[in-house]
């Protein structure tokens, strides 16, 4: 089946309708991302590294990122480190209400400094369990 895929493209379909993201990849890391056009931020990066199966359904381990550019002359992090945390509680939100995924526990969230990019924002972790059938989204 596809299950992995439709979740994927389902958390990707709600990050990119998010006001506050422009961008959304997939992915071990963000070297696969142009990083140095403009345009492309804020973005998010979804990591899917591992999981479980159990009876009937599968558990998917997520790292969700939401990420925008520090600028030093705009002193923007705390513009940039509240926008992005939205943009995952949103994510959040959403997942929780949504057919077909349960979220398991909470959902962690960290800061996250990437200072060759000047990426500032936030990584959310959380493990989600599906249906290991065809699975159906909202």
């Amino acid at each position: 089946m596809n299950g992995y895929y439709l979740l994927l493209e389902y958390i990707k379909q709600l990050l990119i309708s998010d006001v506050d993201c422009n961008t959304v990849t997939d992915g071990d890391g963000l070297v696969d991302a142009d990083l140095q056009r403009q345009e492309i931020y804020p973005l998010a990066h979804i990591v899917a590294d591992d999981g479980t199966f159990i009876n009937g359904v599968m558990q998917f381990n997520l790292e969700l990122f939401a990420l925008d550019q520090y600028d030093e002359q705009l002193d923007n992090d705390r513009d940039i480190y509240n926008t992005q945390i939205y943009v995952l509680k949103r994510v959040f939100n959403k997942l929780s209400v949504s057919d077909g995924i349960t979220i398991l526990g909470d959902g962690s969230f960290q800061k996250v400094e990437k200072k060759e990019n000047n990426l500032i924002g936030w990584s959310l972790s959380l493990v989600v369990e599906v249906a290991d059938d065809v699975m159906r989204f909202c």
